[in-house]
């Protein structure tokens, strides 16, 4: 009777042992799905900021500086490059922003939402990701 139980009992452990080095296993092979955490970190991260600017516009300059003294990441886009306004035109059509509106520098793209003009207060606003209590009239979303 010991015997059938310890066998029993061998049998078992074993079965547990191959379960989790085969869960194991499987969790290292599919590398590329990313984490719940990877996920909420990638939630948290501060998007990038588009800009077109000029090289004559103070305020573009201002904007500029205002974003690199706070380790705002951004990529500067010019209106005068046919490739990097038809990708704003675009974007300003699907949010409904009438395309005259687009005459002037500096304009944003943050979080799938325009912002003509520079305000420091409303671009923080936007990267912060929260219901900012200031409505900015001038924001346009994509979603």
């Amino acid at each position: 009777m010991r015997l059938l139980f310890f066998k029993i009992k061998a049998i078992a452990v074993f079965i547990s042992l191959v379960l989790i080095a085969t869960c194991g296993v499987s969790l290292n092979v599919d590398e590329t799905t990313p984490s719940r955490q990877d996920l909420r970190n990638q939630e948290q991260e501060q998007p990038t900021v588009i800009i077109y600017s000029t090289d004559w516009c103070g305020y573009c300059t201002k904007a500029k500086e205002f974003m690199t003294k706070r380790g705002i990441e951004f990529i500067e886009r010019h209106p005068k490059n046919s490739k990097d306004f038809k990708e704003l035109v675009d974007l300003a059509k699907k949010l409904g922003i009438d395309t005259n509106s687009l005459n002037v520098v500096p304009i944003f793209i943050i979080r799938n939402k325009i912002i003509i003009g520079f305000n420091p207060q409303e671009i923080l606003c936007i990267l912060s990701g929260n219901t900012c209590k200031t409505n900015f009239l001038r924001v346009k979303e994509a979603f």
